[in-house]
């Protein structure tokens, strides 16, 4: 797979490299701005979609989904020449090549992540949620497959979730 070699040949320093290659079940790159944590859960977001299944990236709000993980994401598949196709009324891309539908939602309410079972899951700037159930649905929805895997990314905003789950 020419797209998986380039997946592995991206330039990343050791700390996002450890993140985009730590296949533990919860995984969470926490940094300042501008370390890279974004770009980093795009690459580990698309190196888990060259797999086929469902997968799920989320945000707090419509604006830091928007234009921040789900443009990061798809900066990324183009970067990669690998074609996917956007169902915006749905909120979905799927990349017919490897299978992989990915579905975008915020972090609004339980509802936006409850349902299907995904392969695995990207919640980007997590520490923002105010509401720690939807953190939980989120938890539990990511649980298909033979690796389920949510990861996250996010600004440090004191002992919140990072703290407690880590």
């Amino acid at each position: 797979m020419v797209a998986q070699a380039a997946v592995q040949d991206v330039a990343l320093y050791p700390q996002q490299w450890d993140f985009v290659h730590d296949e533990r079940r919860f995984v969470a790159f926490v940094g300042g701005r501008g370390s890279g944590k974004t770009y980093s859960g795009s690459w580990k977001a698309v190196r888990r979609a060259m797999e086929p299944g469902l997968g799920i990236i989320a945000a707090p709000d419509f604006p830091m989904l928007e234009f921040g993980a789900k443009r990061t994401f798809i900066e990324r598949l183009e970067e990669m020449r690998l074609p996917f196709v956007p169902n915006t009324q749905k909120g979905l891309i799927t990349i017919p090549s490897t299978g992989a539908e990915v579905r975008f939602a915020t972090l609004e309410n339980e509802s936006r992540v409850r349902g299907p079972n995904y392969s695995w899951g990207w919640a980007d700037e997590f520490e923002y949620l105010t509401d720690r159930g939807v953190w939980k649905a989120l938890k539990g929805s990511s649980r298909h497959g033979g690796n389920p895997q949510l990861f996250g990314t996010s600004t440090p905003k004191g002992r919140r979730l990072a703290y407690d789950d880590w």
